[in-house]
């Protein structure tokens, strides 16, 4: 598990991003490292997004792979891609829906336009936008919105 900037203290949100503010909508990323992070550790933060709950640092997922995040009782794989069209943060069930292998450690590559996350056990493909995969339909996996705001990632759960 990595450490957080908020391990230690309490922080409480007081300014609101504006629409339009750089970070608001989840898109504009930059950064790498680390692999694995648990909200479960940090202390109660108030989300400057309603229905939004931190997830991880920006600055904690890796540039074209995932971090391993626990947050509100789900094991997500946040990721974070850049590549031709732009930069992106995407969210997604952890588990493989089709072994429950962790996609975190996958291989993030591009498929017919699409940003995908290549299940390190077994190879399927799953589009982090939509979550399907991509070379069998049969396979779905949960995604979650996420937004950036002061070099956190949010995410809502429902």
């Amino acid at each position: 598990m990595c450490s957080s900037d908020l391990a230690n203290t309490m922080h409480r949100f007081r300014k609101k991003p504006k629409k339009g503010e750089e970070g608001c909508d989840g898109d504009e990323i930059a950064c790498d490292s680390a692999s694995s992070h648990s909200s479960s550790n940090e202390p109660i933060v108030e989300s400057p997004f309603p229905g939004y709950v931190f997830a991880c640092r920006l600055q904690d997922i890796p540039l074209n792979g995932g971090l391993k995040c626990k947050v509100g009782g789900k094991v997500l794989g946040v990721f974070k891609i850049r590549n031709s069209k732009g930069s992106k943060l995407y969210a997604i069930s952890n588990r493989c829906a089709h072994q429950g292998f962790p996609l975190h450690r996958g291989n993030v590559e591009e498929v017919s336009g699409d940003n995908c996350v290549v299940c390190p056990a077994h190879g399927v493909r799953f589009n982090l936008r939509t979550g399907t995969a991509m070379d069998q339909n049969k396979y779905q996996q949960h995604i979650y919105q996420t937004k950036v705001f002061e070099g956190k990632v949010w995410v809502q759960l429902s």
